[in-house]
């Protein structure tokens, strides 16, 4: 019936299996009272499969299997050698048995310990009381992106300390941004309120600085621009954007 030649060449089933363990001269010592499924459940793709670390992306999944799902699993990749992995459990309710949405949750805490932000996704179903779960793939995965700097508008340049210039940085995965650091090579830091904060744009006016080297004891130094986000919303610790060239410009007095 399911693989005769006038069927598909492939046909996804559900297999209901009964175990039975039995002696070498055949009497049988243990059969499972209800039969376990192999349920043919599994995820295709996952869209987007990246997102901000302040979570609140609609994230789409599609493969097959997912009647009887009740939940999913984000289970991190990698981490601790020995330990199990840092799982976020969600649940969800599919309408159908191809795709659901859900909403992705925030992953800040994680990212402020530098533990892994790239996750697993597996679907959990409940058949007749018994747990299934999809097996991990390529294709499950989903990446908490922290905020990545592509250029600053007078990156390279020399500005006064006081002439409140506009600045403007650009890049990657912004979202939750609340503060912008000035930080100095010699020990110095300035803290900035954005003007304005997108997801891929944060601007600013240069704050005077002539306080700040006269406190150095320079006339001129170089600036480091610094995003941050604050972890799971409160303003005890932060996320910082990493530090490179093409965040650098100088100030003198």
């Amino acid at each position: 019936k399911f693989f005769g030649s006038s069927t598909a060449a492939q046909m996804n089933i559900d297999m209901y299996v009964r175990v039975n363990v039995s002696q070498t001269f055949g009497s049988v010592i243990y059969s499972n009272s209800t039969p376990f499924v192999v349920d043919n459940l599994r995820i295709d793709s996952v869209s987007p499969s990246e997102g901000p670390l302040i979570g609140g992306d609609k994230v789409r999944v599609d493969g097959a299997g997912f009647s009887n799902v009740t939940g999913l699993d984000m289970v991190a990749v990698g981490g601790s050698s020995g330990k199990a992995p840092r799982t976020i459990s969600i649940p969800v309710s599919p309408a159908n048995d191809k795709s659901f949405s859900f909403t992705v949750p925030d992953d800040t805490a994680a990212a402020s310990v530098n533990a892994p932000t790239s996750y697993d996704l597996v679907v959990v179903a409940s058949v007749g009381g018994q747990r299934e779960t999809s097996a991990k793939s390529s294709a499950d995965q989903y990446n908490y992106k922290g905020p990545s700097i592509n250029s600053v508008s007078v990156a390279g340049m020399t500005v006064v300390a006081n002439s409140g210039v506009p600045i403007v940085v650009k890049g990657d995965y912004f979202q939750g941004v609340t503060k912008v650091v000035l930080k100095t090579f010699n020990g110095g830091a300035v803290n900035v309120t954005p003007s304005s904060v997108s997801s891929n744009s944060v601007s600013f006016s240069l704050p005077d600085l002539k306080k700040a080297l006269k406190a150095l004891g320079v006339k001129s130094a170089k600036y480091n621009v610094i995003l941050e986000i604050p972890v799971n919303g409160t303003s005890l610790s932060f996320v910082d954007s990493i530090s490179s060239a093409s965040n650098e410009f100088n100030v003198k007095s």
